[in-house]
C-alpha cells in the first residue's frame, strides 16, 4: 500500500508564514510527525513518501505533460481575488466569503457547513484572511485541467459501481456530478510547489 504526506499548497505556506519558518521545514516536521505516530501504533505502509520527493515531482510532471499534450490542460485568463493591501493574488483558502447556498461565512475553497464548492463569481468582494481587507478583482492567467470533459464518463462509472462504494463516498461524488464537474486551476501564484514542465506562462 502506498501513501504519503501532502507537503505543498496553501495550508503549508500559511503555517510557515504564521511560524516564521520555511515551508519545507514545516512540511518535513509534519511528515516526520505522521511517521512517528504510525510507528507508535505499529502501523505501516509499503511506501510512505511525500510530495517533496524527487519521485513524486517527476511523476507529477510526467502526468501533467501527458494531460497537456492530449488537450486536457489549457490556458485561461479570468478575474481572481486580489488584495491591494497585501499586493498579491489570493488562493481560495486565503479568502472568506458568504456561502451562496447556506449563507454561512466560510473559506472559498469549500463551504465548511454545506460543502458547496464556490465558483469564481462567488468570490467577488471576498475578505482577505491575512489583513481583513475587502478584495478586488484582477485578471490573472493560469492553466486549467478540463475536468468538465470527464462528466459523462465519471457519471457512467459511478452509476455502474456505486453499490460497491461507501455511502459517504457515493453521496460526495453524486453531489459534484449534480453541480457539474468544474474545470480546476492547476497552476497557482505560489513559490512552494512542483514546477510545471512547460515554458513559463
Amino acid at each position: 500500500m502506498f501513501h504519503g504526506t501532502d507537503s505543498h499548497g496553501t495550508p503549508i505556506t500559511e503555517r510557515a508564514k504564521q511560524d516564521g519558518k520555511d515551508p519545507k521545514e514545516i512540511a518535513l516536521h509534519y511528515h516526520n510527525e505522521f511517521i512517528e505516530t504510525f510507528n507508535k501504533i505499529h502501523f505501516s505502509y509499503d511506501v510512505y513518501s511525500n510530495t517533496m520527493s524527487d519521485y513524486h515531482r517527476e511523476k507529477a510532471q510526467e502526468i501533467f505533460k501527458r494531460l497537456h499534450d492530449n488537450g486536457y490542460i489549457y490556458e485561461k485568463i479570468e478575474p481572481q481575488a486580489y488584495c491591494d493591501k497585501c499586493s498579491k493574488f489570493l488562493q481560495d483558502r486565503e479568502i472568506q466569503i458568504e456561502c451562496p447556498e447556506c449563507k454561512e461565512t466560510t473559506k472559498a475553497d469549500q463551504c465548511g457547513n454545506c460543502t458547496y464548492t464556490p465558483t469564481v463569481e462567488d468570490t467577488k468582494n471576498a475578505v482577505c484572511l491575512e489583513c481583513e481587507n475587502v478584495t478586488t478583482e484582477k485578471d490573472n492567467k493560469n492553466l486549467y485541467f478540463a475536468l468538465s470533459k470527464f462528466q459523462d464518463i465519471v457519471k457512467v462509472n459511478t452509476d455502474k459501481n456505486k453499490n460497491h462504494w461507501r455511502v459517504n463516498a457515493r453521496n460526495e461524488t453524486e453531489k459534484y456530478l449534480k453541480q457539474g464537474l468544474l474545470d480546476k486551476a492547476v497552476t497557482r501564484d505560489l513559490d512552494w510547489g512542483v514546477d510545471i514542465p512547460l515554458a513559463r506562462i
